[in-house]
Order: C-alpha cells, then sequence, then structure tokens
C-alpha cells in the first residue's frame, strides 16, 4: 500500500509539471478536480514559471495551506505592480 502511495505522488506530480511545461492550465484544472497527491513543493515552481498563479493558489488551498494561498497571491501582486 505504501509503495502505491508514493507512485500516485510521482506520477501526479510529473503529471502536473508536465502539463504546465506544455501551458496545458484546463488540462491541469481536471487533474486538480479529482483526487489527486501533487507535491505542492515541487509542482509550484513549475506552475508559477508558466504564470499560473490561480492553480498553484487552487492547489495550495486544497491542501489547507492557506498561509502559501497568500503568499502565492502576494507574489502575483508583486509581479503585477513591477510590470506594470
Amino acid at each position: 500500500m505504501w509503495r502505491g502511495n508514493i507512485i500516485v505522488q510521482v506520477v501526479d506530480t510529473k503529471l502536473v509539471s508536465l502539463l504546465a511545461e506544455a501551458k496545458r492550465p484546463m488540462d491541469i484544472k481536471v487533474l486538480l478536480a479529482s483526487q489527486n497527491d501533487c507535491v505542492l513543493p515541487i509542482v509550484e515552481e513549475n506552475l508559477l514559471g508558466a504564470g499560473m498563479y490561480g492553480l498553484v493558489a487552487e492547489l495550495a488551498g486544497k491542501k489547507g495551506r492557506n498561509e502559501k494561498v497568500l503568499e502565492i497571491w502576494t507574489k502575483f501582486v508583486l509581479r503585477t505592480n513591477q510590470s506594470a
């Protein structure tokens, strides 16, 4: 059983990372809408790099990481203000 959870974690995490690199946010939304076992610290970098702040915040919120949600939106606002 334990090994199965690790395999699901690796597959879900890698799939989200690959979809982020391919700029496919709708496919990521479908994955996140179902039960998943993504590792937030690993996918966060890829999602933020692809500009998918909302998806990172959604994933963090689903994992009960409210402080992370605030951190992500703060990064988004700061980045938006620097671009303007």
